[in-house]
């Protein structure tokens, strides 16, 4: 999976925890096309080369992986409005 589908899945937006480092990595014309159409920040050198300052995959996914998903969350706080409602 994609960490774009992992975001999906979890009900976060496509770039949530596209997280910023001090590093810049070197990444492909195609996502550095993606990233620039989303407002993320990317660099072109001298010989063409793309580069960015967001995390390689990993952090992102330890990221989303401790995170809680949204509709799940929203699913249990209706629950428990629903049965404090009900209590009065």
């Amino acid at each position: 999976m994609t960490v774009v589908e992992v975001a999906r899945l979890q009900g976060f937006d496509d770039l949530y925890c596209h997280i910023e480092t001090d590093s810049r990595r070197k990444i492909e014309a195609d996502e550095a096309e993606y990233l620039a159409g989303h407002g993320l920040n990317i660099y072109q050198d001298s010989e063409g080369q793309w580069f960015t300052n967001i995390a390689a995959d990993g952090p992102m996914y330890r990221a989303y992986g401790n995170s809680m998903a949204v509709p799940v969350i929203r699913w249990i706080g209706k629950r428990v409005k629903g049965a404090l409602e009900n209590r009065k």
